[in-house]
């Protein structure tokens, strides 16, 4: 029974014959693509929702009436709760519309 037990565990091989290990391997046209989707694409995506994310807060800030937002179409000056108030040297003057 001890030569069995001893021949089911194994045995440290004394010969260097296992291969080497390879560090470096050459470059394939998969992984290049993903390479560049990750660099090119992604931050083309991000900067598209950052686009988008200002254009959505300042369009809220608009309809909302919070100072200091521009709009160059001069059809769309007046907002939803937001109307024109004559100073008392007769220029407009934007205020809340709930006065």
């Amino acid at each position: 029974m001890s030569t069995e037990a001893t021949a089911a565990t194994p045995q440290p091989s004394s010969s260097t014959t296992s291969s080497p290990i390879i560090l470096y391997k050459p470059p394939t046209i998969q992984k290049l693509l993903r390479t560049a989707a990750i660099n090119l694409v992604l931050p083309f995506i991000n900067g598209l929702m950052l686009g988008f994310g200002e254009l959505f807060a300042h369009e809220l800030a608009f309809r909302w009436g919070w100072g200091g937002t521009r709009v160059f179409p001069s059809s769309r000056v007046a907002a939803p709760g937001v109307e024109d108030k004559v100073d008392e040297r007769g220029r407009k003057v934007k205020g809340r519309g709930r006065g």
